[in-house]
């Protein structure tokens, strides 16, 4: 059965330089993955997207994304892929009930 699930994506490349950066970030565009959630920038290799999964585990999508950035001609060193059904999430700005008076 394919379900289809809401995945986020991060990763550490190893010794790379500023293109090969910019190429992991362009594969992981080209399937779907952006780096943008709710109007929120996320940090430049950190990513979120919709995936089709077989019943298998999440290794299947790691190693998928793995390949797809060797193919690109990077070298990741680590990676992390992990699914969600609901997320919290804040931006750059802490909601005004959550602020604590200025000492």
């Amino acid at each position: 059965m394919r379900t289809m699930i809401e995945v986020v994506v991060t990763f550490d490349l190893e010794d790379a330089s500023p293109a090969q950066y910019a190429a992991a970030r362009r594969t992981l565009r080209s399937l779907g993955f952006k780096n943008v959630m709710q109007g929120i920038h996320l940090p430049s290799t950190t990513f979120v997207g919709t995936w089709m999964l077989e019943a298998a585990p999440l290794s299947e999508i790691r190693d998928s994304l793995v390949v797809a950035l060797v193919d690109a001609g990077t070298a990741p060193k680590n990676i992390l892929v992990a699914a969600f059904s609901q997320l919290a999430f804040m931006g750059d700005q802490v909601p005004p009930a959550l602020r604590r008076p200025s000492q």
